[in-house]
């Protein structure tokens, strides 16, 4: 039969072992993949990322910090069903730095590589949104045909050179 010492220090080296295995499956937890920022807009945008497949997430960290300001803001998402997050009440004409963390029961992964942004200024957004900043039209007289004097495809206009 086993000495109780023995037993003892047995157990004591594998729960050793089983506890550094946990803290190696989690720091397994890759960073998110393939963070990008879309529909920008004055005062909004939504940033969105993958994650490896099989990691055990349930949920998401995002921060969000202006460029060159020390104020920082975390969001939590627990819906792990969604790779989005909409970023919301930010300033125009103003650059803007998002990480993406994943969460698991055990921690959080590494932050993914920074994604860099700016806001674009209400002037800038009111000029994209005008039909006369895109482009130049002109009907041929007596015809139907326009020509386009900038290659933009302008909705419900037919652009040729000239028939």
């Amino acid at each position: 039969m086993a000495k109780p010492g023995l037993s003892a220090a047995v157990m004591l080296l594998l729960l050793g072992f089983l506890s550094v295995s946990s803290v190696n499956a989690d720091a397994l937890l890759s960073a998110p993949l393939n963070v990008t920022i879309r529909e920008i807009e004055v005062n909004s945008a939504v940033v969105t990322w993958e994650i490896l497949e099989g990691d055990p997430v349930i949920g998401f960290a995002i921060t969000q910090q202006k460029k060159d300001v020390r104020m920082l803001r975390f969001i939590q998402e627990v819906n792990t069903t969604t790779r989005s997050c909409a970023l919301w009440d930010l300033d125009e004409d103003t650059e803007y730095i998002v990480h993406v963390q994943s969460i698991s029961m055990g921690g959080s992964s590494p932050p993914s590589e920074p994604v860099l942004f700016r806001t674009p200024k209400e002037s800038e957004k009111m000029a994209s949104k005008s039909p006369e900043s895109c482009c130049y039209l002109e009907q041929l007289a007596g015809t139907s045909n326009f020509i386009m004097s900038d290659p933009v495809t302008v909705p419900g206009a037919a652009a040729s050179e000239g028939t």
